[in-house]
């Protein structure tokens, strides 16, 4: 998770600092070792932008969608793509007579105590992953969806809202911008 924590604290804005990043929590009997993981000094290096946006696929999942998951409280939160896999949970390794066991120990969730859901997190405009095109390829359909959505070059997506458990409340169609 290190490398997740300072992706967030380099894009997160000046004002979360030492604000709640995630917490990790265990069941009842566990709840000991519940943790809380707070926003540093790092300087950000998007100094004035309010919207992030994330290009996602099926199989997005894990610290990514921690990352989506933790920015939500503090910046407007786009996701392009397609719905992420959903793995909201960690674990811890253990090794039990000759082998290794690491089973399911806690959830995580954002300063406003919602996780990113096992179901996945659903996109704010539906744009199908294409791993076949380079790293980069203004091609690439989640890229220059991307690109078109923040030049209003005429995307039609759905817009999904989110409730408070994350998930998908609202389905509906609309046109940003004109050809």
């Amino acid at each position: 998770m290190s490398s997740m924590e300072d992706v967030a604290n380099f894009i997160a804005s000046d004002r979360t600092k030492g604000k709640i990043m995630y917490s990790d929590k265990h069941n009842d009997r566990y709840k000991i070792f519940n943790s809380t993981t707070y926003f540093d000094d790092t300087p950000t290096i998007l100094k004035g932008v309010e919207r992030l946006i994330f290009l996602t696929g099926h199989i997005t999942a894990s610290a990514s969608e921690l990352l989506i998951n933790c920015m939500r409280p503090y910046r407007d939160v786009i996701i392009i793509g397609e719905k992420t896999n959903g793995k909201p949970f960690g674990m811890y390794v253990f090794d039990y007579d000759n082998t290794v066991l690491s089973p399911v120990s806690f959830e995580s969730f954002n300063a406003n105590d919602v996780s990113s859901s096992s179901e996945g997190l659903m996109p704010t405009i539906l744009a199908q992953e294409n791993l076949k095109n380079d790293f980069g390829d203004l091609g690439e359909t989640c890229l220059k969806t991307a690109i078109s959505f923040i030049f209003g070059k005429g995307v039609e997506f759905s817009q999904y809202k989110h409730t408070s458990a994350g998930r998908e409340l609202y389905h509906g169609k609309d046109i940003f911008g004109i050809l």
